[in-house]
């Protein structure tokens, strides 16, 4: 049986990062035996979705003389992590093992898979091994235009994290009584001018305003913001506080977000994603691009009750790219498990 390894790192305190692995190692288990390298944080690994018939790791290095006895009998598939990668010299160089094993893997006749990610924006892919890593794979997919223009070679696909199943189409949702506000807590405060619009779209919309705290680090901004609306903090392990911020978001009219997967969330459960940012909206817009044409992200200088406004108007339509963004992730996932059978495939050279 081929093996496949992977190695789904993420910010440990960060739901959108197991979110978006989740359905990345769903669409690997068709290529054979699955090996995870899962550390020892058993709240992130509760998100990922294992199943008692994957093979799990606490140890790098155990982890890495599995892959390579794989590759030493010929069963080796490597698939490179899903989600940003930071282009940098010291990432490059604790990263080295990659092109390592995919090249292994290609050696006896195995599988690469590159699929889902992105370079973060204003690092360079130059400092990564992705471009190798392209020319090896078998598939080479890439969440967002920019760094598909970079590498030179792929296709782009929406984010993992779009397809995870929506919980109702529009016209079954519930009543949304709502409006989410979920901050970084690493980016300025936000002027006093986006809440009173934040306050102006609520009562336009007679919603109740709630703050999620989905990324734990953002703490302490959700309780400054909730010194002015409603907290909805969570402290329990990452599946848990995804069904419940799932759950809550189902209440939800819309979710205003500087924080992708908060909106990407939002929006597979059905709430309107509206793109915010204190500093810089480059990677909101990057990530949004490939799946709607809607005004999801800010731009410098616009107005943002305006663009609000519209983004709800058009609730129907932009609920719908998001969708049509769960078919496309599927159809990605259905090229990776047709590596059993080598026929054409996404971003593929051979």
């Amino acid at each position: 049986m081929r093996k496949v390894f992977v190695n789904p790192a993420g910010q440990r305190d960060n739901l959108g990062d197991s979110v978006l692995r989740r359905p990345y190692l769903q669409s690997l288990r068709p290529l054979g035996e699955l090996h995870v390298l899962v550390g020892s944080d058993a709240d992130y690994a509760s998100g990922l979705g294992l199943l008692p018939s994957d093979r799990t790791y606490a140890s790098r290095r155990e982890w890495l003389l599995s892959a390579v006895r794989a590759g030493l009998a010929g069963r080796l598939c490597f698939a490179a992590n899903a989600g940003e990668v930071v282009g940098s010299f010291s990432e490059a160089a604790r990263s080295a093992w990659q092109p390592i094993l995919a090249l292994a893997a290609r050696a006896r006749k195995g599988e690469v898979v590159l699929a889902g990610v992105s370079v973060r924006p204003g690092t360079s892919s130059r400092l990564t091994h992705l471009g190798i890593l392209a020319r090896l794979a078998r598939v080479a997919t890439w969440r967002d235009e920019a760094t598909r223009d970079e590498v030179g070679i792929g296709v782009v696909q929406p984010d993992w994290a779009f397809a995870i199943d929506r919980s109702a189409t529009i016209e079954q949702r519930a009543p949304r009584t709502m409006l989410a506000v979920a901050m970084r807590g690493d980016r300025p405060y936000p002027a006093d001018a986006w809440f009173d619009a934040v306050t102006s779209l609520a009562k336009r919309l007679d919603l109740e305003i709630t703050v999620v705290e989905q990324v734990r680090r953002d703490a302490l901004r959700a309780s400054e913001l909730a010194a002015r609306v409603i907290v909805c903090p969570s402290d329990i392990d990452q599946r848990g506080q995804e069904a419940a911020v799932r759950d809550h978001y189902r209440g939800c009219r819309a979710v205003i977000s500087d924080r992708i997967h908060a909106l990407i969330i939002g929006g597979t459960e059905g709430a309107v994603p509206i793109g915010v940012s204190t500093s810089n909206g480059e990677k909101i817009a990057r990530t949004f691009s490939p799946v709607t044409e809607a005004r999801v992200a800010p731009t410098a200088g616009e107005d943002d009750a305006e663009r609000w406004n519209d983004l709800i108007a058009d609730e129907h339509a932009v609920l719908g790219d998001l969708k049509a963004a769960q078919d496309a992730v599927a159809h990605v996932a259905t090229t990776i498990a047709s590596l059993r059978g080598h026929v054409q495939l996404v971003g593929s050279r051979d």
